[in-house]
C-alpha cells in the first residue's frame, strides 16, 4: 500500500462512560480517519439508531486532525496499536439574545433565572431581563463601571440589590425604593479604581478591590439618612478610617 489513502493502523477504543463502552478488540481503520468517520465507527459498534457526536483522545490530547497527522506529529509507527478515549462531544452553546450598549461592557452579573446586570464603560449599570429589555438605567457614577455583583436573596437580609465599583474611585450600593431602584449610599474611600467588589454568602457585607494595592471591607446595613459611617475594619495596607455615604 504505497497510497496515503489506503494506509491504515490498529485502534482500541475505550471510553469511561459505560453506556457508550465498546468491545476493545483492536480493529483496523484507514489512517485518514478523523472525528467523524471514527464517531461512525461507535455509533455502528454501539447499534445507535441516532448518531451520537463523539470527541477522541490519546495521551490527553483531542484528536483534531487525522489520525495520520497525529502518528507523524508524534513520531509513531502505524504497526502499533493506538488507543483512543472517546467522550460524548459536547454542542457549544446556542446564542439566544443580544443586548446592545454604546460602550465596552466591564462586567456582568446573575440576578435571578431571567434578570441580569451589567456595568459598561459609558458610566451606567444596566439591568436586563430574558427578553432582551432592558428594566433599568441605573445612573450614579462619574465614570466608567468596572465590577457589578447582584445581591442573592436581597430581602432576607439587606435592602441592598447590587452593588457597582467604578473607575470614580466608589462603590455604589442599589435597591429598589418608593417603587424604584435608586442608589441607597456610596462607599468612599479608595485613591483609585475599584476593579472588582464581592459580597459574603449571608448578604452582610462586601468587598472592594482598587488598582490603589487595596482591599476594602464594608457593611451592607443601609445607613440613617443622617449618619456619616466609619469603615468597620481598616483596609488592607491602608490604615486610614474610610466612610460610606447616602446618595442623596
Amino acid at each position: 500500500m504505497d497510497s496515503l489513502s489506503d494506509a491504515q493502523v490498529q485502534i482500541r477504543l475505550v471510553a469511561k462512560q459505560l453506556k457508550y463502552a465498546v468491545p476493545d478488540a483492536p480493529i483496523v481503520v484507514p489512517q485518514q480517519l478523523q472525528r467523524y468517520g471514527l464517531s461512525e465507527i461507535v455509533n455502528h459498534l454501539l447499534g445507535n439508531e441516532k448518531p451520537v457526536p463523539f470527541d477522541f483522545m490519546t495521551d490527553g490530547q483531542f484528536l483534531r486532525g487525522t489520525i495520520s497527522t497525529y502518528l507523524k506529529e508524534k513520531s509513531l509507527s502505524a504497526e502499533n496499536i493506538l488507543t483512543l478515549e472517546y467522550i460524548e462531544s459536547m454542542l457549544p452553546p446556542t446564542e439566544i439574545a443580544s443586548y446592545s450598549h454604546d460602550d465596552w461592557i466591564s462586567s456582568v452579573s446573575a440576578a435571578s433565572a431571567d434578570r441580569f446586570v451589567v456595568g459598561s464603560y459609558d458610566g451606567v449599570v444596566r439591568v436586563w431581563n430574558a427578553q432582551s429589555e432592558c428594566e433599568d438605567e441605573l445612573r450614579a457614577h462619574e465614570s466608567a463601571v468596572k465590577c457589578v455583583v447582584a445581591v442573592k436573596d436581597s430581602t432576607k437580609r439587606s435592602r441592598v440589590e447590587l452593588i457597582s465599583g467604578s473607575q470614580d474611585r466608589t462603590a455604589v450600593a442599589w435597591g429598589t425604593k418608593g417603587g424604584q431602584r435608586k442608589a441607597l449610599y456610596a462607599a468612599r474611600g479608595h485613591t483609585d479604581s475599584i476593579d472588582s467588589v464581592a459580597i459574603n454568602p449571608s448578604n452582610t457585607h462586601f468587598v472592594t478591590a482598587s488598582a490603589d494595592s487595596t482591599i476594602r471591607f464594608w457593611s451592607m446595613a443601609v445607613p440613617k439618612q443622617s449618619e456619616d459611617s466609619q469603615l468597620e475594619e481598616s483596609a488592607v495596607s491602608a490604615p486610614a478610617a474610610k466612610k460610606r455615604k447616602n446618595v442623596n
